[in-house]
């Protein structure tokens, strides 16, 4: 995870100007509720094109850049955990934004066990706790530590319009400096925009 210093007060009134130029993000007209991961899909494509959109991602970003392996990378892929051990990181860190200094597997839920092998569940966890402390060793974890208020994997239905709905999920929620972050944790092996 890369953390970005904020822009000046000129990149951001610049940043400002694109978002104002920039074609609306549509969808049917028939539907009434759209998913988060629908409209997220959409914004990417609308914001990925040439356009006056260019320029609002970080530099570090604009090529895929892979990730440092972990020590059950292997097992992950052999077992096709990917989803199980993204799922294991997940109540990692909420359990440790939650105040749990140490974890064993009798404080997670039988749901994320129950899709692990019971002879790869402790180096899961293993690397399931280093990753959540490198996270909040981070910047931005340090942020979400200090946040007045924060909320964790939990679902939302947004009210646009008179007619529609967005419908999703965060990973993170947390009021920073007088706004909010959403911080969304990803499982893939590389790091893309």
């Amino acid at each position: 995870l890369t953390h970005h210093a904020a822009p000046s007060r000129e990149r951001l009134a610049e940043l400002t100007d694109a978002y104002e130029r920039a074609e609306p993000v549509g969808w049917e007209a028939d539907r009434s509720v759209v998913t988060a991961s629908e409209l997220s899909a959409r914004i990417w494509s609308v914001l990925t094109e040439p356009s006056a959109a260019e320029g609002l991602f970080p530099e570090a970003v604009d090529e895929v850049q892979p990730l440092p392996a972990i020590a059950s990378d292997p097992v992950i892929a052999e077992e096709k955990l990917e989803t199980a051990f993204g799922s294991l990181v997940h109540a990692v860190i909420e359990r440790r934004l939650a105040g749990s200094p140490s974890l064993t597997l009798r404080d997670l839920p039988a749901s994320i066990l129950r899709n692990i092998d019971e002879r790869t569940v402790d180096s899961l966890l293993a690397d399931a706790l280093a990753l959540a402390d490198g996270f909040l060793d981070s910047e931005l974890g340090r942020r979400a530590l200090a946040a007045p208020r924060r909320f964790a994997e939990r679902t939302f239905l947004m009210r646009c319009g008179a007619e529609r709905s967005i419908r999703g999920s965060f990973d993170l929620l947390f009021e920073d400096s007088g706004s909010h972050c959403v911080v969304d944790f990803k499982p893939a092996r590389a790091l893309a925009p």
